[in-house]
């Protein structure tokens, strides 16, 4: 990890490596107020961070990886408490489960398509004719315009 370990401020690059994070990435967050510097050096510019904001760091890393925006985090630090985190990843809860089902939906239809696929491989009478009498089947009928493949699956 560190081989001058210290409870004072810590540098940028030292922090970056604490955090597997680059030290662009922590001027980038300085530059648009996600994260400023617990002290910047007049002379030199150098950014120095405190270790009571690692767990702002956390957060913000942690967010980023749930695919929040740098606005939303924004927000979400402006007024940090319990009930506003509380707050944010419920919100973050409700759209990862759209996700899912908006992903196992997708997964649906690429199986459905493989399955279509494989069936029509088997078909070895390409450009032939084929009557097919199937037994009596209840049809359902579709008010509506269908234009895709994906309108007449959602319909189903």
């Amino acid at each position: 990890m560190l081989d001058n370990w210290t409870t004072e401020d810590l540098s940028i690059g030292q922090v970056a490596k604490i955090h597997n994070i680059s030290p662009k990435m922590l001027r980038y967050w300085d530059r648009i107020g996600v994260l400023k510097p617990a002290n910047t050096d007049e002379i030199t510019g150098y950014r120095y961070y405190s270790t009571e904001q690692f767990h702002v760091l956390n957060f913000i890393v942690y967010m980023r990886s749930m695919g929040l925006s740098y606005d939303e985090i924004k927000a979400g630090l402006k007024d940090i408490n319990r009930q506003s985190l509380q707050d944010l990843l419920d919100s973050q809860i409700v759209l990862t489960e759209q996700k899912i089902l908006d992903y196992k939906t997708v997964k649906s239809r690429l199986e459905n398509l493989r399955e279509e696929l494989i069936a029509a491989k088997k078909i070895d009478q390409t450009g032939k004719v084929k009557i097919v009498h199937y037994p009596d089947r209840k049809i359902v009928s579709i008010k509506g315009q269908i234009r895709t493949r994906l309108e007449f699956e959602n319909y189903l």
